[in-house]
């Protein structure tokens, strides 16, 4: 008996905690674009997008209560088919969202990131027993270049709130009598897709408000 009464107990907490939640936030498109203070957006998933940009900058934007970030189902789009009717995916994902009334949409493209590598000598000094020499040593000047075309569109006014690109740069060296492992490529991507995210991010409000 003791279960059942912390069972339903848990139940209607839970119950509770879900509807609190529901009234703090804006849980359809269709309430969003009911509140004036509220702007329905949409991030159309960006091409050649392989480390997940456009995912990651839709995760910060809904953290903004004056923003409600539109989904795929919201417009019902389902993913899968990249050309249906001769649209492209893209081109569909734009066409739904003006049918639904979501006039202010995030497109855009992603290049890279491009790795280059350079290798070269390095001379060090090396002394032992007070006789000091040259050696030679083989070093890696790595380098990744990530870049973003955005173009922010407002279809209510008819025009484009800001067309532009992101730039972003990461070097590193390493050498073969390195005492400290040399940062992974992978790692190093990842560390540039999310300050990527942080740029576009900061872009999107910067422009909406």
């Amino acid at each position: 008996m003791l279960n059942c009464h912390m069972t339903l107990r848990t139940t209607i907490l839970i119950t509770f905690s879900l509807l609190i939640s529901a009234c703090s936030h804006h849980e359809t498109l269709e309430s969003a674009q009911q509140n004036s203070d509220v702007r329905p957006v949409l991030v159309v998933p960006f091409q050649q997008d392989t480390l997940g940009v456009s995912t990651a900058l839709e995760a910060l934007l809904q953290k903004n209560n004056n923003l409600y970030i539109a989904t795929l189902s919201d417009i019902k789009i389902k993913e899968g088919k990249q050309r249906h009717g001769g649209l492209t995916l893209q081109d569909r994902i734009i066409k739904n969202a003006r049918a639904n009334k979501i006039n202010t949409l995030i497109v855009g493209r992603v290049s890279g990131p491009r790795y280059d590598k350079k290798r070269s000598l390095r001379a060090k000094t090396v002394c032992h027993n007070g006789v000091c020499w040259l050696r030679e040593v083989s070093c890696v000047k790595n380098s990744l270049v990530m870049k973003t075309d955005i173009r922010i569109l407002d279809y209510a006014q008819k025009k484009t709130l800001v067309e532009t690109s992101v730039k972003l740069h990461r070097n590193w060296n390493s050498c073969a009598d390195d005492t400290l492992d040399a940062p992974k490529l992978l790692d190093q991507q990842n560390s540039l897709s999310q300050e990527m995210t942080q740029e576009l991010n900061k872009l999107v409000l910067k422009t909406l408000f």
